[in-house]
Order: structure tokens, then sequence, then C-alpha cells
């Protein structure tokens, strides 16, 4: 699905949506929605320090496992790592605002996780994005997406293992192979579009 809100182009996939209801309905606890909110915030940290410099987004882009931002008038890694900053630094905010509140305590811990989680050096997270600025200031473009897609490769396997291991021992944890999705998708997405 594509269509055009204030001049900024969003593009929907299908399995976006899909992997969204799923994931809506076979949720018993309500808690898909407080991590919903979090990632919500997430975003809207990214937004908000593109409006600040000045960087209105051309696009933005939801795939399973990743939204992308698309500016193109950005041209200082600066302003660029900061816009990539700026959604975990809300996430770490929101978190020490709310972590002394029981009533939002668990949106709390949700902002932390994804403070974390979004700084992992791994494909389509900011932390992979900011580590590929940071190969490319002295490496080429492919040696960058080597790397990255080794590290990605490594963090996914080892969801993976755990997944394998915990299931031999007797125990499931089906967020594991979820994760190993959300980790190895965006990779697999960019490779074949």
């Amino acid at each position: 699905m594509i269509f055009k809100i204030f001049g900024i182009r969003f593009e929907i996939s299908y399995l976006f949506t899909a992997a969204l209801a799923i994931f809506i309905a076979a949720d018993k606890t309500g808690n898909i929605i407080i991590f919903l909110l979090a990632a919500m915030v997430h975003e809207i940290g990214h937004l908000l320090c593109m409006v600040i410099l000045n960087a209105k987004p051309d696009e933005i882009v939801l795939n399973p496992g990743t939204i992308r931002i698309v500016n193109n008038s950005i041209t200082t890694n600066n302003e660029t790592l900061l816009i990539l900053l700026s959604g975990p630094v809300i996430n770490l905010m929101i978190f020490l605002i709310c972590i002394n509140f029981q009533a939002v305590k668990l949106f709390a811990v949700i902002n932390l996780v994804l403070f974390i989680f979004n700084l992992l050096p791994i494909e389509g997270l900011d932390g992979g994005s900011i580590l590929k600025l940071a190969l490319r200031l002295k490496h080429s473009e492919k040696y960058a997406e080597k790397v990255l897609f080794i590290i990605t490769l490594f963090f996914a396997s080892g969801m993976i293992f755990a997944f394998i291991y915990l299931v031999m021992n007797g125990r499931v944890n089906y967020s594991l192979p979820i994760l190993f999705l959300y980790l190895i998708l965006p990779y697999i997405i960019k490779k074949t579009c």
C-alpha cells in the first residue's frame, strides 16, 4: 500500500500488516500494544530530530522487522548520526522518566529494551546504521556491508542456537525464532529488492 501525506511517501508492505495482525491476535497479555507504543515513541524521536535539523523525510517504508525513514537532503555524517541516535535516546529518556512510576513500569522497561536492542550493531537497526556509517569513513561501502552482514548473522545465529538449546531442555521460548526472523528479514528483503 502506497500513499502520500504532507508530501511524504508512505509504503506499508502487506507482510508488515500481516505480521502486525498476527502479533496482535496472538498476544494474550495486551503487552504488544505497550510495545507498539514504545516503538512509535522511538520513531517519533527520529522524526523530531529530522524536524529540528530541517530534514523532512522523503518516504517512510514499513516492512516486517524494520521501519525505514528515508531523507535524501541530509548531507553530513554528523546529521545522520544525530538522527540515528535520536530514537534510542528518546527511549532511554522515557525509561528514566517512567521507571519510578509503578503504573507505567512495564512501559519504562520496554523502552529500555528498545534502547539497548536498537543500538546493537545489526543490519536494520540504528546501531547497524551507525556502525556502517563509521566503517564507511575509512573503508568502502562493500566492506562496511560485509562486516555488518557477518555481525548480523552472528547475532541471529545466536538466537537460533539459544532456541534449540531451550527446546532440547524442555523449555520453549518462541520469542527467539521471532527475534531471529526480525534480525535476518531486513537483510533478506534488502538483498532481494
